[in-house]
């Protein structure tokens, strides 16, 4: 790929020191990091840079199941309950409880030997059988003056066109000060760097994470659940290291490093945050190989039969499959591994086309999507399943860089050297749309934006997109 070409469509890029510092231009000043005592896992210092991208995994939505069971008759454990809702969760069906009247799924529990009491948590009732629906909406939690709807343990807030959020608390469109690399499942907590630090932004505000002891320059690169766990990368090119961190309560932790390839970087974390995906590569930066850390433990996945290297590893929400690009003799094609399989069984699919990267997955892994470079500036965009590849419609130059949890929606970058190249939004179809029209779609008018550039994450549910233009990185809040 040529340079210029390389240039306009990175997204993301392990190659945090070196040969594409030029491309890293986001990164290129030099800040006064704020540093934390680290705890030493036993990682060793490497050489600057280490091939591959860190694209992240698509986010799913996290799946906790309740005791009380959830559906249309739910069931509060052993009462069975009855209603609408899941219910509390334990109860008797013995004794006072075998024929009690707690209703809407609310566990009995007994209180003597003829008596009980019904445990209404979590059903949305209130009363002494669970009797009384609960008025979510009094107090009034709709902020900017929305109409509150009640519902069943849970409320909607119709908000204006220029405020979203659960409570109309956040801004539909907004600029924030930040290279973003990754969201939260649910758009609210936002990963990234600014001048050389890695920083999150979370309820407003923009907070430093930090760089290692004794570094100068770090990158987060991706963040689970709530933003609990976030990895990435801390380094010192004086000192020429770069190492896999993980932030995780207040603390930086340097990830071990597998024999033999001591530069590191943690490029994506399961949103349970026990899975972390990344790239190491040997002392001359060479010769890159996909790891995981489970449990904080290292493992190497081995490159695939026909290729020699890989490198731009992630892995899936669910973190039980690893994607990844691989290189052979003359060309760089995806690679995909899920768990169960044995470390040195990675697949490599082969597209049509040359110089193929994945970006990201849905939640379980059966979608990925990416991009091709078969040669000169052209760029064309592909999903792949188990049913092989399929090119997504753009232009002469087409790029998609992350999708959502269920794979409705795909963002990216599409169009042509001459005309520009701008942000999209595909949808289930795979029809794009610019996202200054889904922007407009959405009533309101960004003041000073003239451009918008890219579009770089979307949120599990689809609803929060995040991009460049010529002002800097916007988020976009779809109601």
């Amino acid at each position: 790929m040529s340079y210029f070409v390389a240039s306009l469509f990175a997204r993301r890029s392990g190659v945090f020191l070196g040969l594409v510092a030029a491309a890293a231009a986001p990164f290129a000043c030099t800040g006064g990091p704020r540093v934390y005592a680290p705890v030493d896992l036993g990682g060793e210092g490497g050489e600057p840079g280490s091939g591959g991208a860190s694209s992240v995994g698509g986010s799913g939505p996290s799946s906790g199941g309740t005791m009380g069971g959830g559906g249309a008759t739910g069931g509060s454990g052993a009462t069975g309950g009855t209603g609408p809702t899941g219910g509390s969760g334990g109860g008797s069906n013995t004794g006072p409880c075998e024929d009690h009247d707690c209703l809407n799924g609310a566990a009995c529990f007994p209180a003597g030997e003829d008596a009980y009491t019904c445990d209404c948590a979590g059903t949305g009732f209130t009363g002494e059988s669970c009797e009384e629906e609960i008025n979510e909406c009094d107090p009034d939690p709709c902020l900017q003056g929305a109409d509150c709807s009640d519902l069943l343990s849970d409320y909607d807030c119709d908000c204006p066109d220029e405020y979203a959020g659960k409570r109309c608390e956040l801004l539909t469109f907004e600029l924030v000060d930040l290279l973003v690399y990754d969201l939260s499942p649910d758009g609210t907590v936002l990963v990234g760097d600014a001048d050389s630090v890695a920083v999150i932004h979370r309820d407003g505000e923009l907070d430093e994470l930090g760089s290692y002891l004794g570094d100068t320059r770090s990158v987060a690169y991706a963040t689970s659940t709530g933003g609990e766990v976030t990895v990435g990368v801390s380094a010192n090119e004086d000192a020429g290291t770069s190492r896999a961190v993980v932030w995780e309560n207040g603390t930086i932790v340097e990830l071990e490093a597998p024999p033999g390839f001591p530069v590191c970087t943690a490029n994506s974390v399961a949103l349970d945050g026990g899975v972390i995906v990344g790239d190491c590569s040997d002392a001359a930066s060479a010769n890159p190989r996909v790891v995981r850390w489970v449990d904080r433990q290292v493992e190497v996945i081995e490159p695939p039969s026909g290729a020699s290297a890989c490198s731009e590893g992630f892995t899936s929400a669910d973190g039980q499959v690893v994607f990844g690009s691989c290189s052979g003799s003359s060309d760089t094609q995806p690679m995909r591994w899920a768990e169960g399989d044995p470390l040195d069984a990675a697949v490599l699919l082969i597209s049509s086309e040359d110089g193929c990267h994945f970006e990201s997955s849905t939640a379980d892994g059966l979608l990925g999507v990416g991009w091709c470079n078969p040669g000169g500036s052209t760029l064309d965009a592909f999903q792949w399943t188990d049913a092989g590849f399929e090119l997504i419609a753009g232009d002469t130059q087409t790029a998609v860089y992350d999708i959502s949890a269920d794979g409705e929606f795909i963002v990216g970058r599409m169009g042509d050297l001459a005309d520009g190249i701008w942000a999209a939004l595909w949808d289930e179809t795979r029809t794009p749309t610019w996202i200054e029209d889904v922007i407009a779609a959405e009533g309101v008018t960004p003041t000073g934006w003239t451009s918008f550039t890219s579009a770089e994450n979307i949120s599990a549910d689809g609803n929060t997109i995040v991009g460049r233009g010529d002002l800097g990185t916007y988020v976009l809040r779809r109601n």
